[in-house]
């Protein structure tokens, strides 16, 4: 039957699913698969679905939610089966998948082959690579999942991932886990991804973003910079931890930052300061000659802090100078209250002898 009608398979799919039956209503459809000779249920049922895709795209669509969710082992993670269906939706039918996704009634991913699906999109075409992008979205997938592919991205050919991935990173606080992959990012002269999302955050979380970079600076060790070497002689415990990005690395893309962006005030940021007073410090002459530009803005820097001492200094020193002649009136004025004082023990003596005096007329007059 199955040779002399090559659909019955996705008309049997279609039957099951508006079916009355609820517990395994596709058991048929497997048993049936069984039944074939030298094919297994993968097989079949990419076989019946690519059929259906090129007979009635709409019905395609339809059966979506119910191939997902009762062949999850096969559906979920098929990198083959996600771009049959961007290879072949419209707008009208995306909307209909995010929608499902949206209800509960759809899950396309898995994080165990999330990786494996992206790999395989950068061959894609671009309007199937933002439809898959748009149920990436839908799905709510958490952004740190999909940063370990960042490295492999090239900013001219993979352009459709690289900027659905600044779109996520746009609605999301800098932390270490994302600044990690995007510095260990190799930076070119005309990719401007690392700049950009960068330029974002130093505008709308400059003290978040400015602490989290004097963080990955100073805990990075300027005296390994091969980290692949350091990589390879470590054990099987620190081969498990995340890669960390070098001083070189960070101070790579920093630089780039400087040439690109006119406005460079997130570099006079007081913890950005102490990053490049951290580098002058601690790290070799060679890094301190290529990155010369970048640390000369902290020397610059502090000349002004030191400009702005010194003319604090000397406002200090010139404005207190009418306190110092009240305080100079005021010891002056200590003494000729003294001197007061004496002058009023000098009259009071006076009186005691006038009083003296007065005393003795008055024992006259009583004599007399």
């Amino acid at each position: 039957m199955y040779a002399k009608q090559s659909r019955i398979g996705y008309y049997m799919l279609y039957y099951l699913k508006v079916g009355k039956i609820v517990d395994d209503k596709m058991s048929t459809y497997k048993d049936f698969c069984k039944t074939l000779e030298n094919r297994d249920i993968e097989s079949c049922l990419m076989t019946d679905l690519r059929l259906c895709q090129e007979d009635d795209v709409r019905l395609f669509t339809y059966l979506i939610p119910d191939i997902y969710t009762q062949f999850p082992n096969i559906a979920i993670g098929s990198a083959e089966l996600l771009h049959l269906i961007v290879s072949s939706i419209d707008g009208s039918q995306l909307q209909d998948l995010v929608c499902q996704i949206l209800q509960g009634h759809l899950i396309m991913f898995r994080k165990d082959s999330f990786l494996s699906i992206l790999n395989a999109s950068l061959e894609w075409e671009t309007i199937e690579q933002y439809f898959l992008w748009q149920l990436i979205a839908a799905h709510n997938i958490p952004v740190e999942h999909i940063m370990p592919i960042l490295p492999k991205l090239e900013f001219q050919t993979h352009a459709e991932a690289l900027s659905s991935i600044l779109i996520q990173l746009k609605q999301e606080c800098p932390s270490a886990e994302l600044l990690r992959p995007i510095f260990c990012r190799e930076c070119k002269k005309h990719d401007y991804f690392s700049v950009s999302i960068l330029k974002y955050w130093a505008q709308e979380y400059e003290d978040k973003l400015a602490d989290l970079v004097l963080a990955q600076i100073s805990k990075s060790n300027p005296s390994t910079p091969n980290r692949k070497r350091q990589r390879s002689t470590s054990t099987s415990i620190s081969a498990n931890k995340k890669e960390n990005p070098t001083i070189e690395q960070t101070l790579s893309h920093l630089d780039h930052m400087r040439q690109v962006c006119r406005n460079i005030s997130f570099i006079t940021h007081e913890s950005m300061q102490q990053a490049l007073q951290y580098v002058q410090c601690n790290c070799t002459d060679s890094i301190k000659m290529k990155y010369g530009d970048l640390l000369a803005l902290a020397e610059d820097f502090e000349d002004v802090k030191t400009t702005r001492v010194l003319r604090g200094r000397t406002k200090a020193n010139t404005s207190p100078k009418p306190t110092a002649s009240k305080q100079k009136k005021s010891p002056a004025q200590a003494p000729s209250d003294s001197s007061s004082e004496s002058s009023e023990d000098e009259i009071v003596k006076p009186k005691t002898k006038k009083r003296k005096r007065g005393a003795t007329p008055l024992d006259e007059d009583e004599d007399d």
